[in-house]
């Protein structure tokens, strides 16, 4: 199953070590809106492979020293989840944490 998010940044940078802070999105969305996927995924199976991938996708981007500059404040990040129930799940979390803030690096919001 395939879950596309779009994000709206505060301000068109990314720090060039991005992917941690979406795998902290994730867990955060987990962890406040379905906790039994969270332990799941991240407490039973701490070590072990998840069922899922991510991708991030930017507009434009101008790689510079520490920092990646987008011609606008709009990412995409595309989920797959080979458990189809997980994958509904998952999706149902991102949909109540819809329009919420979350705090990536760089004061985006």
């Amino acid at each position: 199953m395939r879950i596309e998010i779009s994000i709206k940044l505060k301000n068109n940078e990314l720090a060039q070590d991005y992917a941690p802070s979406f795998v902290s999105l994730i867990k955060a969305v987990l962890s406040n809106n379905d906790k039994t996927l969270f332990e799941k995924i991240y407490v039973k199976n701490e070590h072990k492979e998840k069922n899922f991938c991510f991708a991030v996708k930017l507009n434009k981007p101008q790689f510079h020293k520490d920092k990646i500059f987008l011609e606008d404040e709009n990412i995409r990040m595309i989920i797959d989840v080979s458990d189809f129930s997980d994958g509904i799940d998952m999706y149902n979390a991102f949909v109540r944490y819809k329009n919420k803030p979350y705090p990536f690096p760089n004061g985006n919001m």
